[in-house]
C-alpha cells in the first residue's frame, strides 16, 4: 500500500508543480504609482483591469486613491482620487470615500457591475460604511 500511495503523492506533487507559466516583471511606464502598502486589490470583471484602493504610503501618507492596470499599455491609470497624499486623514465626503488603510475590504459586484468597498481604518478612526463605484 505505501508505494501506491507514494507514487500518488509524486504525481500529484510533481503535477502541482509544473506549471509552463512564469513570472516576468512588467516594463514601468507612466504613470506609476508610488510605493504602497495595506492596499485591497480586486478584479474588475466590466473593465477586465485589476484595481486597487487605498493605502498606506512609504511616507507614512494616507490615501484613497483608486488605481487600475491596463494590460494593454502595461501602466496604471488613477480613475478616482481626491487630492490628498498626506500625513492626515481626509473624512468622507459627499462624493468620495475618505482616506482608509488598512483592513477596507474591496469587491466587484458581478450582477451589478459594480467595485463595492466597506470599512478600513484612518488614524485608529473605524470605518464601517459602504461605497460603490460604477
Amino acid at each position: 500500500m505505501k508505494p501506491i500511495l507514494t507514487a500518488i503523492l509524486t504525481a500529484v506533487l510533481f503535477t502541482a508543480t509544473a506549471f509552463p507559466e512564469t513570472w516576468r516583471e512588467v516594463q514601468r511606464t507612466s504613470p506609476w504609482p508610488a510605493h504602497r502598502s495595506f492596499t485591497q486589490f480586486t478584479y474588475d470583471a466590466l473593465n477586465r483591469q485589476p484595481v486597487y484602493f487605498g493605502a498606506h504610503g512609504a511616507t507614512h501618507n494616507y490615501s484613497n486613491a483608486l488605481w487600475a492596470f491596463d494590460p494593454v499599455a502595461r501602466g496604471w491609470i488613477r480613475r478616482s482620487w481626491n487630492g490628498n497624499e498626506g500625513a492626515a486623514c481626509l473624512p468622507n465626503s459627499a462624493a468620495h470615500p475618505g482616506d482608509r488603510h488598512p483592513y477596507q475590504q474591496l469587491a466587484f459586484d458581478t450582477l451589478r457591475n459594480q467595485l463595492l468597498l466597506y470599512g478600513g481604518v484612518c488614524a485608529g478612526i473605524p470605518f464601517t460604511d459602504t461605497w460603490s463605484w460604477a
